[in-house]
């Protein structure tokens, strides 16, 4: 879902209401959002990687390298508490 589309379902909404995040897609667990982090990018290799430009370096072998960067997507994360 691009935040475009979160934002129009949003605005027809109660504005004071809490929001409450699914820890997977079958809902055995549910918690109020503590955080949101933004300036993020993404890359689904079979399972999504989230990272910052900060978690960039060139030996490391955890996070992609600078071209493989600039080729992510952006997105933001919600963290649940």
């Amino acid at each position: 879902m691009k935040i475009k589309h979160l934002i129009s379902k949003l605005n027809k909404l109660n504005p004071e209401a809490e929001i409450i995040i699914s820890s997977d897609a079958e809902g055995n667990r549910y918690n109020t959002i503590n955080q949101l982090v933004d300036n993020l990018k993404y890359i689904e290799y079979g399972e999504i990687s989230v990272f910052s430009f900060e978690d960039i370096s060139e030996d490391s072998q955890d996070f992609p390298s600078q071209k493989d960067y600039n080729k992510a997507k952006g997105c933001i994360v919600l963290y649940p508490n």
